[in-house]
This record gives C-alpha cells, structure tokens and sequence, in this order.
C-alpha cells in the first residue's frame, strides 16, 4: 500500500533542537574534493593480499554486524565485572514502507538542512511515482504517498537521519552503559529499521522503552514486540526480565 490519508497532516510539535554552531555548506564541490574521493575509490577497488578488493573486505563488515559486535562487547564485559545492564532490541514493523514523508520533511527541518535543500527534497517526494509488473501484467503509476524506495540512494539516507532524531529524542534525560576503554556508549542505536537500546538498570530500560513507545506512535510507525527481544544481566548473569513496548509483552510469540 502507498497510500497515506494523513499524508498533509502535521506531526504534533516536538522541542526545537539547538541551533548549529557551524552553517550548511551548499556550495558546489570542489575540484579537490572530487580527486580525494577519487582516489579513495581507486584505493578501495586495489587488490588486498589475498587477491580481495579492499572495498569487498570492507564492505563484508556491514554497519549491522559492526552494531552487533559492540553491543556483544558491553554484555561481555558486564559479565566479567558482575554488573548490570538491559538490552532491548526493538523490530520496527515494515519501516521503510510506512515512515510518514512528513517526518522527513521534519527531521530536516530539525537538523537546519537549509530551506532551498527542503524544498527540493520535498518537491522530489511529491512527485516519485511506481508501478510495478508481475508476468505479462503492469500496474498503473501509482503515487508514493508513504514509505521510502530502498533501491534510492537519498531515501535510505533521509530514513537513517529520521530514525536517529527518534532515538535520539529519548536520551536526554539517561546515558547508556561505560566501557572499560572509558567510553561511554549511547543509550540508543539505530540501523535502518532496527533499534536496540541500552541501559545500566532495568528501571532505566523501561522508561526508555516508554518514552520511546511514545516517540514512535508520534511518528505514526509500530513496533513488531513479537519480533523484539530483551537481555538482562544482573550481577553478572542473565536474568529473566519482561519488558512492554504499549501494552504488549517484548518476545511474547
């Protein structure tokens, strides 16, 4: 479905973030810019020592993966030290085909893309048109109200930044867990339609998932709590713990 009757509808007011301390540069690319980024394609395409181009070793550590391995790293460490902590890994429900275009529209409001940007951005959305062919048969052009084409380099990228202002809106008032490097990790992680979250104590994790419950039905998207799993650890071990995302248990199949 592409469909949205609420497509021209406002998203309610949330608080104004703060104002950058350094302005967008739509200045056009400079010829320098362009060589570097030349050259580190040319680079990343050179055969590795095994014969791989680097930009296939590279790529074969995807952001998911690199997600996942610092999230096993808290837990593991947690463990060793007898601490505490929450993780919750929350499965949007069809993300990239129900996020409202006026979240995008928002999100770059709130990031201070400059307005000539928005507008064209805008005006891109307002005209993007599918149809689709199953055998001898084709659809008619249908009109993208809702929901972003993944096969589109700009679209992934909006849905990234408006997934992050999500996640980011709820850290303001806790911080996620310390590492022993002294590195304090974030409370939230987003990846494209996957979000987890982190916290020091249970108590923590629940309002999180609360305030964020809350941020994702303002976004006019769900949570699959079916698809979402929890992990515990107390005192250096797993505990059993149930989380809700509204009213639904996280995990509950």
């Amino acid at each position: 479905m592409h469909s949205d009757p609420k497509r021209e509808d406002e998203l309610p007011d949330i608080k104004q973030s703060d104002d950058p301390e350094q302005a967008f540069d739509e200045s056009p690319p400079k010829l320098k810019e362009v060589v570097d980024v030349i050259k580190k394609g040319r680079a990343a395409s050179a055969p590795g020592p095994n014969g791989v181009p680097y930009k296939y070793r590279k790529e074969g550590v995807s952001g998911c993966i690199e997600h996942t391995s610092v999230l096993s790293q808290i837990i593991r460490e947690v463990k060793d030290s007898k601490g505490e902590l929450a993780v919750v890994w929350l499965d949007l429900a069809n993300a990239y085909g129900t996020v409202p275009h006026k979240l995008v529209e928002l999100m770059l409001e709130r990031y201070h893309v400059p307005d000539g940007v928005r507008a064209l951005i805008k005006e891109y959305f307002n005209h993007l048109q599918l149809r689709f062919t199953v055998g001898d048969f084709t659809t008619s052009w249908q009109r993208l109200e809702v929901g972003i084409v993944t096969g589109c380099t700009i679209s992934v990228i909006l849905f990234s930044a408006a997934m992050n202002m999500i996640v980011k809106s709820v850290e303001k008032k806790s911080r996620g867990p310390w590492m022993k490097s002294e590195v304090l990790q974030p409370l939230g992680r987003a990846f494209m339609d996957d979000m987890t979250i982190s916290t020091k104590t249970v108590i923590e994790a629940r309002w999180t998932l609360r305030e964020l419950d809350k941020m994702i039905t303002w976004a006019r998207m769900k949570v699959k709590p079916n698809k979402s799993r929890s992990l515990v650890v107390n005192n250096g071990k797993v505990k059993e713990e149930r989380f809700k995302i509204g009213d639904e248990i996280i995990g509950n199949e």
